[in-house]
């Protein structure tokens, strides 16, 4: 289930001296919008980066019947490395859910209004890439990834699993 943990080394060289400290204090600059109790969750709270985005898909991911469980990938360091201009650069997903299916079925869910950076396309071949070269193994389960650019289109995902499964 592991794609790639980053070491401390690492972590300092792409974010700076005392990256790492400011993210485990939640200072790391940017403004939280606040966090939203989910039952579902194993942490039980989903930090959100926007003001109804991220409630919204956590709010889907946490009542549909499709979903077992499921975490805000926030600080847990659950990478997919990638290559952009030659120079290696970590995908950090938005979400990862077990699905509510016979076996060990995951979905990694990533949400987006718009192609923000311009990598969206590259990050979601990692993404795939990823998933492929973990179920080849037969060893962590069956994983998934789905790009959402609007919060329906992770509910219609959703929608089929519970369709196939039923």
């Amino acid at each position: 289930m592991r794609a790639s943990i980053a070491s401390e080394s690492k972590w300092d060289r792409l974010h700076g001296e005392g990256a790492k400290r400011r993210q485990e204090r939640g200072d790391s600059g940017r403004r939280r919008a606040g966090a939203r109790l989910c039952p579902h969750s194993h942490v039980n709270l989903v930090v959100h980066d926007t003001v109804k985005w991220e409630q919204s898909a956590a709010y889907h991911l946490d009542t549909h019947p499709a979903v077992r469980a499921f975490v805000k990938n926030h600080g847990l360091n659950f990478t997919i490395p990638y290559l952009h201009n030659g120079q290696p650069q970590d995908y950090v997903p938005d979400f990862v859910a077990r699905l509510n299916l016979p076996g060990e079925e995951y979905l990694i869910a990533e949400l987006k209004g718009a192609d923000w950076d311009g990598l969206t396309g590259v990050k979601q071949q990692a993404a795939e890439r990823w998933c492929a070269a973990i179920n080849a193994t037969g060893e962590f389960g069956h994983w998934r990834y789905r790009l959402a650019m609007k919060v329906g289109e992770l509910v219609a995902e959703l929608d089929s699993v519970v369709a196939a499964a039923g």
